[in-house]
């Protein structure tokens, strides 16, 4: 196709989108419907008549209304994503007012806790992550600020519509706000690969992220379909999309300072002037270098291209910006920040090493202003920010000059290097072309003429998206059951006529969330027991009529959140900076202060389908059910020691086996045990083979690294079921633990040799003393042989010999010497040496050293992994089982009555 063609099937698109796309449901303008008359009592509110107008209709019989124990649970989990304790249980169950419910509702509603469960599901819309996807992956340390936000937004039951205008637009409003600003890491949570030397390909990725999310977040589009050609279902065109991207070509993520001191912290605004003026003239240096390195490198050119360039970009036709375009990434090669310093002039290097000195000074001296990372057009924005570099050898610079003249194109086939023809920004067509008040708005200030747009009324879309994701959230399943998809490959909503007098609702009462939340709950709809009926379940097999409540799993986070309340660990203090990744499995805070990371998200949230890879908006969480999930909950090491922590609780509670049973019961599930559920679990007891007084002891081994190794992150089954794994961290000293097995869990120890071992680096050294690595055996007498493997890189030869008091080790292995200085040389890759010897010899606190030694020529590292292997599990001595109410604690935690809302 030539490119007219192109040009000519751009252009006339917007005509063929046809009377029937336009017509679509989700297109049409947002009226009340008239609530419906129905015969039924039992409609509480407005919701109910269009629920029970359905089930008339159908045949169906609502369920009766659930407990009050099971309403309170229900509730509590749902709004605040924590179980009622027992004592609030007992007060619900016992109020005798008719207004119990609804005070219940009114109380949770005004909980800080809400914050925190409802901002975990925008998150999720939001793909909020804080780090920024790629090979490097580097972390955004002050993302943590734009939950804070979104937490204390739904605290405050922020306005729908307010929420959206500094989210899309807070930097572009007046009067400028900090709030404003930090609000804005919707848009600066896209993923960016700061190390992509390509400046337009970098930009790029970056804008179609925040395209898509944007669009699936608020108009519940799948608009990305129309990045490389015309929606292929809905009446979107690729137009269309690149007309929307253009709201954002002109501003950039960053890590943007803020104006306010920020309590939390105890900082202060500003690093002293002095810091303020070594930092101009440092940035006015490296802009000097970069124009230079990017002067050389345009010499190096075709002066035909050379006279390209000096064309400013709103001048020149597509090809020649395709040429512009492809020229200027090869260029920007030339300005990595470690390339520029021999870019420098002489003067300049020198004064740049002063001043690089004096920023670290400084910056050792004083902490960082508060900052935020957001993002910000110093073109459009309400005030001029300080911006703080990002990491990476390519940063994203907010150059005004730059982004002054950046405006998008429409691209062939979605590549940034075939700019077909510039378009102006704009929505798409299908929702009819802007007024003139809106044409000069977008001129200004075009992303806040967007959230006006969006939050508009009369818009057909956002208030429907919104409505729909409540009932989604509080049922598991939305009145549209693809929440993200309201187009002609979407559902086709359940009950229409009730999404929109929901939305309608959301609109009259100022975007008010807790409003129509407290509609929903207080509905009869809401207030149904789970309860099967056969004859329902034939007219409606899939409860799409919501003829009962639909029970469902805990979240990741909520699980692990009522795990730690249930033991009486959570700690309850509210926001401020994220718990670092490397402490994230022994933290106690809740799920949602985790740190974010991309590559590496919290353990609960990758196992029990929580967003991992965070790089789309995520509308509706995938639901799997794996034996990956109980045995999580029975043996993993977070999960043993909330047990232990529930065991501990409930013994020093009172010395009856009954009691003790009864305040599990109360903790875990909220109710109190029926008679045979105390006689099973004494039975229970009685068959144990443990003791609940026997002290747990734990079984261990232990690595001991010199101090110019590391030992990385490594996993081991033990008994198939535990899956516990080591640290990857530097040790300082000799001393350190780099491996524990079997930390406070009983049981036989075992290290399969398919499972990675305990894995060690070490770098090259002449000096043996430096090249040792001690496998030290705690409490563990049935070893029969060790397997040691080594990977060959410019090592020279291996040698091992036996530690104190294992002198009869002397002999073992062909290839190793006992006490020698020397060892056989490895001519392959990976050589492997399996020892042998007889368990009984191996008592606690003996062990077993190999020694690594590499010739001074070496240039190259050794990776060794040694695999312990059992001979016989009966003779394990010194590990006990776990006591039997750490066991009994255990199942509990596996029961479906805890892990689900029912």
């Amino acid at each position: 196709m030539t490119m007219a063609l192109v040009l000519q099937a751009i252009l006339w698109a917007p005509l063929a989108l046809g009377a029937e796309k336009a017509a679509h449901w989700a297109f049409q303008s947002i009226d009340s419907p008239a609530i419906p008359k129905i015969n039924s009592p039992w409609a509480r509110n407005p919701i109910d008549a269009f629920i029970a107008a359905q089930h008339e209709k159908k045949g169906l019989v609502p369920a009766l209304e659930a407990s009050r124990r099971a309403l309170i649970r229900r509730l509590s989990l749902d709004l605040l994503g924590l179980p009622p304790a027992p004592e609030e249980i007992k007060a619900f169950e016992e109020d005798p007012s008719e207004s119990a419910y609804e005070n219940l509702v009114d109380r949770l509603l005004a909980s800080s806790r809400y914050g925190e469960r409802w901002g975990r599901h925008w998150l999720d819309v939001a793909r909020w992550a804080e780090s920024e996807g790629y090979a490097e992956n580097n972390l955004r340390p002050f993302a943590w600020r734009y939950r804070d936000y979104v937490i204390q937004s739904f605290n405050d039951d922020k306005p729908f519509d307010l929420f959206i205008r500094q989210q899309i637009a807070g930097d572009e409003m007046e009067p400028p706000s900090d709030e404003n600003v930090i609000a804005t890491g919707f848009l600066a949570a896209a993923r960016i690969s700061a190390d992509e030397g390509d400046k337009w390909r970098q930009r790029n990725d970056m804008l179609i992220d925040i395209t898509n999310a944007t669009a699936n977040a608020l108009l519940g589009l799948t608009m990305q379909c129309a990045q490389c050609h015309d929606h292929k279902m809905d009446p979107i065109t690729q137009r269309d999309y690149y007309r929307f991207q253009g709201f954002f070509v002109k501003g950039l993520p960053g890590n943007l300072v803020l104006n306010e001191p920020d309590p939390r912290e105890g900082t202060a605004p500003t690093r002293p002037p002095e810091y303020a003026k070594a930092m101009r003239e440092y940035n006015e240096i490296l802009q000097r270098a970069r124009e230079r390195a990017l002067e050389l490198g345009k010499k190096e050119l075709p002066e035909e291209t050379q006279r390209l360039l000096e064309i400013p970009s709103e001048k020149r036709a597509p090809q020649e910006e395709r040429i512009a375009r492809a020229t200027e990434s090869h260029l920007n090669f030339r300005v990595a920040m470690n390339a520029l310093e021999p870019k420098m002039t002489e003067a300049d290097r020198k004064r740049f090493g002063e001043l690089k000195k004096q920023v670290a000074e400084l910056e050792a001296r004083f902490p960082p202003p508060p900052n935020t990372w957001g993002f910000y057009s110093p073109v459009t924005s309400a005030r001029e920010m300080e911006t703080l570099l990002m990491r990476g050898n390519f940063p994203l610079l907010h150059n005004r000059g730059e982004l002054e003249k950046a405006r998008p194109y429409l691209l062939v086939r979605g590549d940034v290097f075939q700019p077909a023809m510039p378009v102006e920004q704009g929505w798409p067509a299908i929702f009819g072309a802007a007024e003139e008040k809106s044409k000069i708005a977008l001129q200004k200030k075009p992303r806040l003429a967007l959230a006006d747009w969006l939050a508009n009324p009369r818009h057909p879309l956002t208030a429907r998206v919104w409505a729909n994701r409540l009932w989604h959230f509080h049922f598991g399943r939305g009145l549209v059951e693809t929440p993200g998809d309201f187009g002609f490959q979407g559902a086709a909503p359940t009950h229409p006529e009730l999404l929109d007098w929901l939305a309608a609702e959301l609109i009259n009462d100022r975007w008010s969330t807790k409003y129509l939340q407290r509609l929903i709950v207080c509905s009869s709809t809401y207030r149904q027991a789970s309860s099967h009926h056969p004859a329902n379940a034939q007219i409606d097999p899939d409860n799409r009529f919501w003829w009962r409540w639909p029970p469902r799993r805990l979240e990741a986070e909520t699980l692990r959140d009522v795990l730690l309340s249930a033991c009486g660990e959570l700690d309850s203090h509210l926001g401020g900076p994220s718990i670092p990744v490397q402490e994230t499995s022994a933290s106690l805070r809740r799920s949602i202060y985790l740190t974010q990371k991309r590559d590496s998200p919290p353990e609960m949230q990758a196992l029990f389908d929580g967003p991992t890879g965070m790089a789309e908006s995520c509308s509706r969480r995938h639901i799997s059910i794996s034996p990956l999930q109980p045995l999580y909950l029975l043996n993993n090491a977070f999960s043993l020691k909330r047990a232990q922590a529930l065991a501990r609780r409930i013994e020093r509670l009172s010395e009856s086996d009954s009691c003790r049973i009864e305040a599990a019961y109360q903790a875990v599930l909220g109710r109190d045990p029926e008679a045979g559920e105390i006689a099973a679990v004494k039975t229970f007891f009685k068959n144990y083979p443990g003791q609940s007084t026997q002290p747990e002891v734990p079984g261990i081994v232990r690595i001991f690294v010199p101090a110019n190794s590391q030992i990385p992150p490594a996993r081991a089954a033990v008994d198939g079921l535990w899956d516990v794994g080591g640290a990857g961290i530097p040790f300082a000293d000799d001393k350190g633990i780099g491996w524990i097995v079997h930390p406070e869990a009983g049981g036989a120890f075992s290290l399969h040799n398919s499972s990675p071992g305990p894995t060690a680096y070490s770098n090259h050294t002449p000096d043996p003393a430096k090249a040792v690595v001690t496998y030290e055996f705690d409490r563990i007498a049935a070893i029969a042989e060790v397997e040691m493997i080594v990977h060959k890189n410019g090592i020279s030869r291996i040698e091992g010999f036996a530690g104190d008091d294992l002198e009869h080790l002397a002999s073992i292995g062909e290839a190793i010497v006992a006490g020698a200085a020397r060892g056989r040389p490895f001519a392959e890759e990976k050589s492997a040496h399996v020892f042998s010897f007889d368990p009984a010899t191996l008592r606690s606190g003996k062990f077993f050293r190999f020694v690594v030694r590499e010739t001074a020529l070496s240039n190259g590292y050794a990776i060794y992994q040694a695999f312990p292997r059992l001979a016989d599990k009966s003779r394990v001595t010194g590990l006990k089982q776990l006591s039997s109410w750490i066991g009994f604690c255990q199942s509990l935690f596996n029961l479906n009555e805890f892990a689900y809302i029912y």
